[in-house]
C-alpha cells in the first residue's frame, strides 16, 4: 500500500505543474505581463487609494482564492503602501502588470463589501486555468483511488473478523432449537400407534432416567439411534416424545445447516453444536435429514468433496466423543438420535457399533394406526359426524403427515364456506381434489 501511494504521489508531481508563489517580486519569466503577490493589507491600501481599476477573483488559488489587479500603476502608488515602502517599485515602470493577493478563509464578506464601495471598479470572476484543472483532476483521481482502496480493505477486514475462522467466516452457526423444559411436553401419548417402535425406544428413556443401573453392570447403554423410514411418518415427533418421556432437553438441528461450500465451516458448525449439547447433558440430540451430511463418501478431489468429507469426519468424531467425560465423573449423557428416509445412502462408518448402531425402522401406519392418528388430529378441530374408521380405510399408504394435512385442508375448506364444523363432505372433497 505504501509503494502504491508513493507511486501515485510521484505521478501527480510529474503530471501537475509546479506552483510558485511568494512575496513581492515573484514574476513569470519571458512574458510581457508579470504577476506579483503582495500582502492583503497592501492590496487594500491600493484599492482605497483609487489605484485599482479592475479586479479579477480567482477561485482556484489556495487557501480561499485570490484577487488580481491588472493595469498600469502610477508612480505614487508605492508611497501609499504603509509599512512597505518600495514594495511595488518594480511595477512602476511596467506598461502592463498584475498584482495578486491571497484571501484568507472567512475574509470574503468584508473584502467584497470593500469592492462594492469602490466606484468605477470593474469586477469579474476568472476561469480556472488549465494547470489548475489538471491539478484538481489529479487530486480527485487520487481521492477516488484512496476511497476504493479503503473500501476494499474494510470489506476484507469485515470478512476476516468472523472470530478468526477463515477468510469467509462471516456466516455463523444458527442457534439450534432447544427445548429445555424437563417436564413432559410431547410424550408417547401424542404418538398414535407404533407400539413396537416405542418399545425399542423405552430403553433409551430408562438410561436417561436411571443411568446408574447400566453402569453398575458395566453395560454400554445405547448412545446412537437412527430412525429410518419414509417421510412424514413421525420420526421427529418420536424423538421429541423420547425427550418428553425422559424429561431431558431436546436439541434439534437439520443436517442441511451443516453443509457449507468453504472448507472447515461445516466441521466447525458440528463441533459447536455438540459443545452446546454437552453443556445441556443429559439431553437428546436430534439430527434431521442425516443423509444431507452423512451420505456415502465418494472418491475424487475438489473443494466441495473435501469440505463434505471433513464435515462427515467431524460428525463421526463427535459421535465417538460424546462418551468422553466433561467433568471426570463419568461419561457425558448425550444420546444422539438421527432421522433419514435414505438409509441405504448413508456412509457405513455412521452405523457401525458405538455410533448410530441402533436402527429403528419407522413404517407407514396400518389401518388401526391411521384411525388413531386421525383421532388425535380430529380432537383439535370442531368436527361433526366424522367417520374416522371410514377415512382410515380410504387413506391406505398415507403417512401421519398426510393425514394431518387432510384434516387441516378440510378445516380450511369449511372455514372458507363459513360452516360451523368440519364434516365428511369437506373431507371427501379434499380427497377427490388432491
Amino acid at each position: 500500500m505504501g509503494f502504491w501511494l508513493w507511486g501515485r504521489m510521484r505521478t501527480m508531481q510529474t503530471s501537475s505543474p509546479a506552483i510558485t508563489g511568494g512575496g513581492g517580486g515573484a514574476t513569470k519569466p519571458g512574458g510581457t505581463a508579470s504577476v506579483t503577490r503582495i500582502p492583503l493589507s497592501d492590496f487594500l491600501a491600493l484599492l482605497r487609494a483609487g489605484a485599482v481599476t479592475a479586479v479579477t477573483y480567482l477561485a482556484d488559488r489556495p487557501p480561499a482564492g485570490a484577487l488580481r489587479m491588472k493595469g498600469p500603476l502610477p508612480a505614487a502608488v508605492a508611497a501609499l503602501l504603509p509599512g512597505a515602502p518600495g514594495s511595488c517599485d518594480s511595477l512602476v515602470d511596467s506598461a502592463q502588470c498584475s498584482v495578486e493577493t491571497l484571501l484568507l478563509p472567512g475574509s470574503h464578506t468584508n473584502i467584497f463589501e470593500e469592492l462594492r464601495a469602490c466606484k468605477g471598479l470593474s469586477f469579474e470572476c476568472g476561469e480556472l486555468s488549465t494547470e489548475s484543472r489538471d491539478e484538481t483532476l489529479s487530486r480527485l483521481s487520487l481521492l477516488l483511488d484512496l476511497g476504493g482502496l479503503v473500501a476494499s480493505i474494510g470489506a476484507l477486514l469485515y470478512l476476516l473478523k468472523g472470530n478468526n475462522q477463515g477468510l469467509f467466516a462471516a456466516k455463523h452457526l444458527e442457534e439450534p432449537q432447544v427445548d429445555s423444559n424437563r417436564k413432559p411436553g410431547v410424550t408417547f401419548a401424542d404418538v398414535a400407534g407404533m407400539e413396537n417402535t416405542k418399545e425399542e425406544l423405552r430403553e433409551v428413556i430408562s438410561y436417561l432416567r436411571h443411568p446408574e443401573t447400566f453402569y453398575a453392570l458395566g453395560a454400554r447403554p445405547p448412545r446412537g439411534i437412527l430412525l429410518a423410514g419414509p417421510s412424514g411418518t413421525g420420526k421427529t415427533l418420536l424423538a421429541r416424545a423420547v425427550a418428553g418421556e425422559a424429561g431431558v432437553p431436546f436439541l434439534y438441528a437439520s443436517s442441511a445447516s451443516f453443509v457449507e461450500i468453504y472448507v472447515g465451516q461445516g466441521a466447525q458448525r458440528i463441533r459447536q453444536f455438540f459443545e452446546q449439547a454437552r453443556a445441556c447433558a443429559p439431553c437428546i440430540v436430534f439430527l434431521d435429514e442425516l443423509d444431507a451430511v452423512g451420505a456415502s463418501r465418494q472418491s475424487g478431489g475438489g473443494g466441495g468433496n473435501q469440505e463434505y468429507a471433513q464435515t462427515l469426519n467431524q460428525l463421526l468424531l463427535e459421535l465417538d466423543g460424546v462418551e468422553s467425560s466433561t467433568s471426570g465423573a463419568g461419561p457425558s449423557m448425550v444420546v444422539t438420535m438421527a432421522a433419514t428416509n435414505r438409509y441405504d445412502a448413508l456412509d457405513e462408518a455412521l452405523v457401525r457399533p458405538g455410533r448410530l448402531d441402533r436402527i429403528v425402522m419407522v413404517k407407514l401406519p396400518n389401518r388401526a394406526e391411521r384411525a388413531a392418528t386421525l383421532q388425535i388430529h380430529a380432537s383439535k378441530l370442531r368436527t361433526e359426524d366424522l367417520d374416522l374408521d371410514l377415512l382410515a380405510s380410504c387413506t391406505e399408504g398415507s403417512s401421519g403427515a398426510d393425514l394431518a394435512n387432510l384434516l387441516n385442508e378440510a378445516a380450511l375448506l369449511a372455514a372458507r364456506r363459513r360452516h360451523d364444523a368440519v364434516r365428511m363432505e369437506h373431507v371427501r372433497e379434499v380427497l377427490s381434489n388432491p
